[in-house]
């Protein structure tokens, strides 16, 4: 496999041209707005301490002493109070200003204030955004620290508390309020990316405003158990109307080139208790359990449903499903294509300099059942890899690594710190998946 990697990354080949016209240092200076343009902020206490905030977090100091810190804290001791104030403010906020958004769910979660359950749900949608981490920030003040943590959305078991994205932020309050995870695992992992087709893109948004619907629906239900006041009974979602983007040809006697889209995934049989890991779907990273009434179900029913489960799987868009099978009487993981086409590679075939897609399919032996029993007690540099094409015409190489059968890493839930620790990654198969692109 490592022989397919290297002659992959041989066979690209890039000319790069430049072309510019030299321009002087005034002129350049002279296009650079030397005052840098904040949000206008209501002429209030709040406004002003976010104003404050906003400066501390476009300078970079958030992250160097108390600062910031000190500036939440001192908003969030305004009280519930502030709460429709917030509210309105997050609506306001402009979709790219994300690192606002996650500081207005963290004061909103703050004030315990549930009637901010549909403003949450309208901001999922504009949760889409490119690759982003979840940030720890250490404070060295104690007392400090302990107030953050008090507030923080994922617990942190050292001197850190945490400040995620604003999908993080948002799921984690409302999983605290309503003790509901609806959709949470489908897009926690999706991001916008800019190598992404056009439909890819498409299918990525839709997705988000998807699982706000879900949402919506389930506040149109509960909405009284949460707050007595009716401005608050509905979400007002306003989806978007559009129709869908056609998949883009694929030309299978060019090259492959790889984007440096790089996904790790864990494929887990949804035997395991509790698996939220179960479907993958390559194109865009969602990933989902079983969904009910299939997961309250016991393993045999699982079984027997099995048919059904892959017509559902397939419908809801998904590559690859965890599974299990027995395997000379043994146990195995598996993983099972589902719209897939898949084509395993020898770990000792050696690849042209020139590798198109039509090669490696005739290299490859295609697979078009459950995959990865078999290679259970192989050493891990003898697993081979699979040249996949997915039905939305996205291509590349899919590389087996082999998860414990009894993992070392137990932890709490990062998402539910609430519950009883748990095995991060269950038995199964990890997938580690490299995109690439025709040549063009």
């Amino acid at each position: 496999m490592r022989r397919l990697f290297f002659w992959l990354v041989i066979a690209i080949s890039l000319t790069i041209e430049v072309c510019a016209q030299p321009v002087e240092t005034d002129e350049v200076m002279a296009t650079i707005d030397p005052t840098p343009k904040y949000r206008e902020w209501p002429d209030t206490r709040l406004g002003k301490l976010l104003g404050e905030i906003e400066v501390i977090q476009a300078s970079g100091e958030m992250w160097q002493g108390t600062a910031w810190p000190l500036k939440v804290k001192e908003a969030i001791e305004l009280g519930p109070s502030t709460s429709a104030e917030l509210i309105t403010l997050l609506d306001e906020t402009a979709d790219d200003h994300h690192m606002m958004m996650r500081t207005l769910v963290f004061l909103l979660r703050a004030t315990n204030d549930k009637r901010a359950i549909p403003a949450l749900i309208r901001t999922l949608p504009r949760c889409y955004q490119q690759s982003d981490s979840d940030y720890g920030k250490r404070v060295e003040d104690v007392e400090l620290w302990a107030f953050m943590q008090e507030h923080e959305a994922i617990e942190y078991r050292d001197d850190r508390f945490s400040f995620g994205r604003p999908i993080t932020e948002i799921f984690a309050t409302l999983r605290r309020w309503t003790g509901e995870r609806i959709g949470q695992m489908e897009i926690i992992f999706v991001q916008k990316d800019e190598q992404d087709s056009p439909r890819i893109d498409q299918i990525k948004r839709l997705t988000f405003w998807t699982i706000a619907r879900r949402w919506e629906l389930w506040w149109d239900e509960h909405w009284q158990e949460y707050t007595e006041d009716p401005n608050h009974a509905h979400v007002g979602l306003i989806l978007p109307q559009e129709e869908p983007i056609k998949v883009e040809p694929l030309d299978v006697s060019k090259r492959m080139q790889l984007t440096g889209k790089y996904q790790t995934r864990s494929v887990e049989s949804p035997m395991n208790p509790g698996a939220s890991q179960v479907f993958y779907d390559i194109d865009t990273g969602r990933m989902s359990g079983l969904p009910e009434p299939w997961s309250q179900m016991s393993r045999e029913e699982i079984t027997t449903a099995k048919p059904m489960i892959q017509i559902w799987a397939a419908q809801a868009g998904y590559d690859l499903m965890g599974w299990e099978e027995t395997i000379d009487g043994q146990t195995r993981s598996v993983v099972i294509p589902i719209r897939l086409r898949l084509w395993m590679l020898n770990a000792e075939i050696e690849f042209p300099l020139t590798l198109t897609m039509e090669s490696l399919m005739a290299a490859g032996r295609s697979v078009s059942g459950p995959f990865g029993g078999d290679l259970n007690d192989q050493p891990a540099q003898k697993l081979p890899g699979f040249f996949f094409i997915t039905s939305e015409n996205t291509v590349g190489i899919i590389e087996l690594k082999k998860v414990l059968k009894k993992p070392q890493l137990v932890l709490k839930s990062e998402w539910f710190p609430n519950e009883e620790p748990r095995v991060y990654f269950h038995q199964g198969w990890q997938v580690n998946v490299n995109v690439c692109r025709p040549d063009k």
